[in-house]
């Protein structure tokens, strides 16, 4: 299993259930390797426990090694 930390960028999409299908996947079969989620129109927020972050700067403290778009 991979020690990817990921930083998911969903951009006004991760609430929306029609878009956002790397997200999707990522947090079904990955969920445990996301450290945030971007963006920046549902910042402060949590997705099923992982918090919703409104820049990559404030996603830096969850010390991400990788983003996905």
């Amino acid at each position: 299993m991979s020690d990817k930390r990921y930083l998911i960028l969903a951009e006004a999409f991760s609430h929306d259930p029609h878009y956002g299908k790397t997200l999707r996947g990522v947090m079904r079969y990955r969920r445990k390797s996301v450290v945030a989620i971007l963006d920046t129109q549902r910042a402060g927020e949590m997705d099923d426990g992982v918090p919703i972050v409104g820049s990559v700067n404030d996603a830096l403290c969850f010390n991400p090694d990788t983003a996905l778009v």
